[in-house]
């Protein structure tokens, strides 16, 4: 319910929901207040390595193979994490790059507006829609250069459609 895409049929669905005796507390508690403890440490270690850019207005997450090993998470524990970059306050671009196994990374795109998150990642071979998309790089990329790569396209949607938005950083 607290997305842009949210409708007035989807609310009405919910009310059905709820007059047929649902329990939205313990579905809202388990859906989104409850993460494992092994989560909870690849967060921790997530968060540690963030890195904001062009005057705040970007952050940046990196998950990479060795936080997933020293935690045992896997790609289906991360549900989520690509919106904690997003949520902070003042960031208009939240990038999420995850180191995948066989090398390379898929990185997620979260944006508020003015910014088109498929603008972004459309420049890397991904998609998506305006305030939710994707791309991936391939295993040539370090985690510096994968990081580099996708900046210079966030830099790029921020300059030209933004205007004022970031100054030189």
């Amino acid at each position: 319910f607290r997305f842009s895409n949210t409708t007035a049929k989807t609310l009405r669905i919910g009310a059905n929901l709820m007059e047929c005796g649902i329990d939205t507390a313990e579905i809202n508690r388990i859906m989104f207040e409850t993460k494992s403890r092994i989560r909870v440490e690849l967060e921790r270690m997530a968060l540690e390595a963030m890195e904001f850019h062009f005057d705040d207005r970007c952050a940046i997450i990196t998950v990479t193979r060795e936080m997933y090993e020293k935690t045992g998470c896997k790609d289906e524990d991360l549900e989520g994490i690509t919106s904690i970059s997003r949520s902070i306050e003042g960031v208009i671009v939240g990038v999420t790059m995850r180191e995948r196994q066989q090398g390379g990374f898929k990185i997620s795109v979260r944006t508020y507006p003015p910014v088109d998150a498929s603008e972004i990642c459309k420049k890397l071979g991904g998609g998506g829609h305006i305030r939710a998309a994707g791309c991936q790089l391939g295993a040539e990329f370090s985690v510096q250069q994968a990081k580099e790569e996708i900046l210079k396209y966030v830099k790029s949607v921020l300059e030209d459609d933004s205007a004022g938005i970031i100054t030189d950083k």
